[in-house]
């Protein structure tokens, strides 16, 4: 600290900052990676690589990876389904019974006239058996 350019009054102080910033990057660059590490890590990747390449190639991955990708988009959209389930039904029944529960005047008067025809069709059924 005793080297920043804002501490230090030196002409050289700028000079002196930037050697000590450069030695401490190299310190600290070489605690985290030295070449045996580097070079590990690059043969991993590179024997990763030559893994997933023969598996890519296998003659049955592209089955396996389509049967998986089928899979996971029906496993998606079921629970598309099931978390907004509300979304994607629809109960007619529900809608009949509440039509039925609360008719307007036109039905209602539908409604009316049908019965009326039905007790009429009945009554004359009723008539003809008789006769």
């Amino acid at each position: 600290m005793r080297y920043h350019p804002d501490v230090s009054t030196a002409p050289d102080a700028a000079e002196k900052f930037e050697k000590v910033r450069i030695a401490a990057d190299q310190i600290l660059n070489r605690s985290r990676a030295t070449p045996q590490t580097v070079s590990a890590a690059a043969a991993e990747a590179s024997a990763m690589s030559r893994r997933t390449e023969r598996l890519i190639r296998h003659p049955s991955f592209a089955m396996w990876f389509s049967t998986a990708c089928l899979i996971g988009g029906c496993l998606i959209f079921a629970g598309a389904l099931h978390v907004h389930q509300d979304l994607y039904t629809y109960n007619i029944h529900k809608e009949i019974e509440e039509r039925r529960s609360n008719p307007s005047e036109s039905q209602r008067r539908i409604m009316e006239l049908l019965t009326e025809k039905r007790a009429e069709t009945a009554a004359e059924k009723k008539h003809r058996d008789n006769a």
